[in-house]
């Protein structure tokens, strides 16, 4: 029992000592991408359930989008809803995506529009949630990083309520550090980020070839993991920003902390055996990207 102690504590040291190392680089000067003209169009895509009061400041902030109105299109996606949500993005220009069959989670109404928007003309995906307000310069942002090649990138997710109490403001450190220490730091050191639940970019032929197949309550890290297995490389762009509303009630973040755990390890079952083979496989190299 003792030697199995020491191996096990000595696997958590090598992980620990992982991050310790990856994370330093997050102080060099980040990786940086470069700023191109409006090339790629977009869809963008937003699942709600019962999001009536934050849905409109949303919608508000993608049409104010420093980029232009004709290459991209707001879809919004509301499935099992119960309140004005629909109509309230009807009222402000969105297009609504009706969902037909049964619809469980965020993946499933995602997917669900992946298939009816499969055959329209676009590059790109854009995804965020209903209590999200988004930075003017975003959808530039992310043009840049499919002008470089990037098929999977992850923007810069802050808060929209730090200071509301220690919960939200917790919440809010973490994300803070999540994106300094992991995504910057894997960015830098040229590997790659993962995908945080909102504020991402996938490319069209990403979905085409690999399809979106999630079937846990945590869709984000679900992805992430088949973007490794795939070899896909998840770029993180520090100026593509994405304000996110943090819960600030103990019941609230229970829940969510709750879904998040079942989900992570529903998604180690599934996808920890073929993350190891993709791993030796690739021969321990970082996913790629193409530069153009």
């Amino acid at each position: 029992m003792l030697e199995l102690l020491n191996v096990l504590s000595m696997m958590l040291v090598i992980y620990g000592m992982y991050y310790v190392l990856t994370s330093v680089t997050a102080f060099i000067k980040i990786r940086s991408i470069g700023t191109y003209e409006p090339k790629h169009k977009f869809k963008v895509l937003v699942a709600c359930r019962n999001e009536e009061e934050v849905i409109g400041s949303l919608i508000e902030s993608i049409n104010s989008q420093n980029y232009p109105k004709q290459m991209y299109e707001l879809c919004i996606i509301p499935n099992n809803c119960t309140d004005n949500t629909r109509d309230i993005a009807l009222t402000l220009g969105a297009r609504v995506i009706d969902c037909v069959g049964n619809i469980k989670c965020k993946g499933d109404a995602l997917r669900y529009a992946f298939d009816v928007l499969a055959n329209e003309d676009f590059d790109a995906y854009i995804v965020f949630d209903a209590d999200n307000v988004v930075h003017p310069n975003f959808l530039a942002r992310m043009n840049d990083a499919c002008c470089e090649n990037f098929r999977v990138a992850q923007g810069y997710r802050d808060s929209k309520n730090p200071q509301d109490n220690w919960i939200s403001g917790s919440y809010s450190i973490y994300y803070w550090m999540q994106n300094f220490f992991f995504n910057r730091a894997r960015m830098n050191a040229r590997s790659s980020a993962s995908i945080n639940g909102t504020g991402f970019m996938v490319k069209k032929e990403v979905i085409t070839k690999h399809g979106f197949d999630t079937m846990t309550l945590t869709e984000d890290i679900e992805f992430t993991a088949q973007c490794a297995i795939n070899n896909i490389r998840i770029a993180f762009v520090q100026d593509a920003i994405t304000y996110d509303e943090q819960p600030v009630s103990w019941t609230a973040s229970w829940k969510q902390r709750k879904r998040w755990s079942i989900g992570s390890h529903n998604c180690l079952k599934m996808y920890g055996l073929k993350l190891i083979q993709s791993f030796i496989k690739n021969k321990y190299k970082t996913c790629k990207v193409t530069r153009s």
